[in-house]
């Protein structure tokens, strides 16, 4: 499956003209689908081929059966009129008048033809208007700019008429009124220092506008400053704009996002009695309450005072997270080549150059990490425990954690997921408990975790395939040489081995997990029982205490793990983790 960046290399790569246009029909598409969050349209501009395909895009712009074909060609087209100035003022004529011919609903056409050239405001408008579109939507939202629409809509909230509401506002502040925002500030708070009474239904649009992500980021700011007066803010209590501020502030967008947490801080200094503005999207486990009773509140605050103040600027979540598709080895081969980190990856200089944020905080022991990720306010985060630094066990929780920020998209509302412990969705037999566990999302987090520490195809994974015997020791090796965990080479091992093997895990003596080597052949692997055999040499490792972490090869035979297996002896190795998992290898 050819993705991203590569459709285009092949796209230009291509000799059969049949097969160019229909490569770059769905170039446009794609272009059209993920624009804001990949730059199709940038990535071909960038080739100085992509002007001689201009002709192409213009056919497909005014002729393409489905809109969104269309108007991505146009987007691909304006790309390229970007990349050598002047745009000629032609352009966007032509492409109006494409655009009006076609009937299009989509004004992403209108949008560049109107910013890009807003000083011929009036001849858009005149060609819009001869083919007979300047009406409805489109005259309400490209028409002139009415700023004493606006100023009468709020003179009548603050008078307490109930029918005028935030949206109203909301509908009439356009783009092209951005420019303006600080005049229409200073003449509506002229309004309300003027104004003998303030409606109670005046303020409470103005708080309701706060949290309210379906409206502009500059309807929202203008609620702000004026949540802010002195005039409003003595008919209301401190602690309720502090409350309403605080909670809204990790799903708002720059900078309205940090404005809010710092003026709640300053009104309030964050009483103990305001929830924490996080709503759970999942959990890996059973063991953390939502009210997150178990995290002190002097953590939550250094954490959300981290989210506010120590995120990078450039950082953003929709240019990291990838589109629904992508597999895991993708994703990892794409991060490879996107950055200059090396195999065997190192999770925390993945962030880093990443820009992703993580946090080490002291968290209750039975948690070790969590990702905190706001798509309204495109900024997302990772919290790691800090009694596990600097060890194998957290190189894979952070790339667990990784896995979730890349590939997870959090439903509106909730931004908050919490792993226990990662390493138990291992298990094959485990429930996910109530409709907080994602068991869907945590083991492909696992997955992607497996594949990001070791990629495949790499040198490290060629190395790890190669081991032929001795696989406790020789793993033992790679672990300390490479800097990752032995459960995860032995997760990797099973997958990739040209031996054949049966992977076993139990802890206390229970079976969790089983996984058979691609090569194996002959008898279907079915176990006896969920607990380990009591003539095994696992059973010795785990109750007579005969070793420390690891166990010399055995030998044992496959009937007393499987049933109706035949007589086949085995070897048998052993070997504990730090955290009561116990691996078994039985091999051939």
């Amino acid at each position: 499956m050819i993705t991203g960046k590569g459709i285009i290399d092949d796209f230009f790569n291509k000799k059969n003209p049949i097969d160019k246009k229909k490569i770059l029909s769905n170039i446009c598409k794609y272009t059209y689908i993920y624009y804001g969050i990949i730059p199709f349209a940038s990535w071909f501009a960038k080739d100085e081929r992509g002007v001689s395909y201009e002709d192409l895009l213009w056919e497909l712009f005014r002729s393409a059966n489905a809109e969104e074909t269309s108007i991505g060609a146009f987007l691909l087209l304006a790309e390229i009129k970007e990349k050598y100035p002047p745009v000629p003022i032609g352009f966007a004529q032509q492409a109006l008048t494409i655009w009006c011919q076609r009937d299009f609903k989509d004004d992403k056409v209108l949008a560049y033809v109107f910013n890009r050239f807003p000083q011929n405001r009036k001849e858009w408008i005149k060609i819009l208007t001869d083919y007979g579109r300047f009406k409805g939507d489109i005259q309400l939202k490209w028409g002139d700019s009415s700023l004493e629409t606006i100023l009468h809509l709020c003179l009548t909230m603050i008078k307490g008429v109930q029918t005028c509401k935030i949206e109203q506002i909301d509908y009439f502040l356009k783009p092209e009124l951005d420019r303006s925002l600080n005049l229409l500030t200073k003449q509506i708070i002229g309004l309300v220092n003027n104004s003998e009474e303030i409606s109670n239904h005046f303020i409470n649009e103005l708080l309701s506008a706060i949290p309210n992500n379906n409206l502009k980021l500059t309807t929202r700011m203008l609620a702000f400053q004026l949540l802010t007066m002195k005039k409003i803010k003595e008919r209301v209590e401190p602690s309720h704009i502090a409350r309403v501020f605080f909670s809204s502030s990790v799903d708002a967008p720059s900078p309205l996002g940090a404005l809010l947490y710092n003026t709640a801080k300053e009104i309030s200094d964050l009483a103990e009695d305001i929830p924490i503005p996080l709503k759970l999207v999942a959990r890996s486990n059973r063991y953390m309450n939502e009210d997150y009773s178990q995290i002190k509140p002097e953590v939550w605050k250094e954490i959300l005072h981290a989210f506010h103040t120590e995120i990078k600027s450039n950082h953003s979540i929709k240019k990291l997270q990838y589109p629904e598709g992508f597999t895991n080895d993708m994703i990892v081969r794409s991060l490879l080549r996107e950055t200059k980190v090396q195999s065997p990856i190192d999770p925390f200089e993945l962030c880093d150059q990443l820009n992703i944020l993580v946090k080490t905080v002291e968290l209750p022991h039975n948690i070790e990490a969590f990702t905190i990720k706001s798509e309204s306010a495109d900024k997302g985060m990772i919290v790691l425990n800090c009694n596990f630094r600097e060890t194998n066990r957290q190189k894979f929780t952070l790339a667990h954690e990784i896995g979730h920020l890349l590939k997870h998209s959090f439903p509106n509302g909730t931004n908050v997921l919490v792993d226990e412990r990662v390493e138990e969705l291992l298990s094959n037999q485990y429930t996910p408990w109530n409709q907080y566990v994602n068991l869907q999302w945590e083991r492909d987090a696992n997955d992607f975790a497996h594949r990001l520490l070791l990629p495949t195809g790499s040198i490290e994974e060629k190395q790890l395939k190669r081991i032929q015997s001795n696989f406790v020791s020789n793993i033992s090796f790679f672990s300390k040489k490479w800097g990752i965990s032995m459960s995860v080479l032995s997760s990797r091992l099973i997958s990739v081995t040209d031996i054949e093997m049966i992977l076993i895990i139990s802890e206390n003596g229970d079976i969790v997990f089983c996984q058979v080597s691609p090569s194996w052949e002959g008898e279907t692997v079915s176990l006896k029982n969920c607990t380990v055999p009591d003539n095994s040499l696992t059973y010795d490792f785990i109750y007579c205490e005969k070793f420390s972490y690891t166990s010399r090869p055995g030998q044992t035979n496959l009937n007393i793990w499987c049933k109706e297996a035949d007589d086949i002896f085995l070897k048998e190795e052993v070997f504990a983790t730090g955290y009561g998992k116990v691996y078994t290898f039985l091999y051939k």
